[in-house]
């Protein structure tokens, strides 16, 4: 597939967990799911995935495909290029990868940077070109992150947006965020699973467990506020999981006015 196209994806591979077969011009890799046990790895290799050269302010590197501007960091940062090979290893399960040539420049296929895909004897099975590349990216995110969103928005409205989220951080009293082993044994106190069952869970779907949990224990709790004689909801309590999902553009800029009001005139939006 030569574009990038998300509902097929996500019926077809992302929903059932399945490994995702890519064709390259060279070849075929497959691009699995990452696991519970890998996700503290993952949180720390993933950066690499989401920089976004075109923010930086200098006509070489907008002129670069993100490929070619990726392996120019790992040449120069050895933490990034240990990202990189952390990436390969998990979401491809390739351990031979390589970057360079002989004379240890970095490769080049018609002119372009490319990743070699080779075996333990060091020959070559597939290369990645900088366009496979951007879709690969696109498909591990999408694959192992619940709320990834790659929604592209102007400058003034990305900062609404931030704006936004730094008022809904502000709404609770902590912002802290539960650590992974906190949210493995809420799920285990829950439903009896074994720390290894849970451990060999996809990533992605672990994620939308835990948050099922919550939002079920919440939606109980929402339900008994309504049947107390002591409070007033004027609003139908639904069922989570029957909720209709929202953006975040929705969440910023359909709900900012609502969360304004509630925070004071100190906290408003814009």
């Amino acid at each position: 597939m030569k574009n990038f196209n998300r509902d097929f994806y996500e019926n077809n591979y992302f929903s059932s967990g399945t490994p995702v077969p890519y064709e390259l011009k060279s070849g075929e890799i497959t691009i699995y799911p990452v696991l519970v046990k890998d996700a503290l790895v993952y949180d720390y290799a993933k950066t690499i995935l989401m920089i976004d050269k075109n923010k930086i302010n200098d006509v070489n590197i907008l002129q670069m495909s993100d490929l070619e501007y990726l392996l120019n960091l790992c040449e120069q940062e050895e933490d990034i290029y240990s990202q990189f090979a952390l990436i390969m290893y998990l979401c491809l399960h390739e351990e031979y990868v390589s970057i360079k040539d002989e004379r240890g420049n970095l490769l080049r296929d018609n002119g372009k940077p490319v990743i070699a895909i080779c075996d333990k004897e060091k020959r070559l099975k597939a290369k990645i070109t900088p366009k496979e590349f951007n879709i690969i990216k696109k498909i591990i995110l999408f694959q192992n992150d619940k709320d990834y969103d790659d929604t592209e928005y102007s400058a003034d409205m990305q900062e609404q947006i931030n704006l936004w989220i730094e008022v809904q951080n502000r709404r609770s009293s902590s912002n802290r965020q539960p650590t992974m082993e906190e949210k493995k044994a809420l799920l285990m106190s829950k439903n009896g699973m074994t720390e290894n069952k849970v451990n060999n869970l996809r990533l992605r779907l672990f994620e939308q467990m835990v948050q099922s949990v919550i939002d079920t224990d919440q939606y109980i709790g929402e339900m008994i506020i309504k049947g107390s004689y002591k409070y007033d909801v004027k609003d139908n309590i639904e069922y989570p999981i029957y909720r209709e999902k929202k953006s975040i553009f929705e969440r910023a800029f359909v709900d900012r006015d609502k969360l304004s009001s509630k925070l004071g005139d100190s906290a408003k939006i814009g």
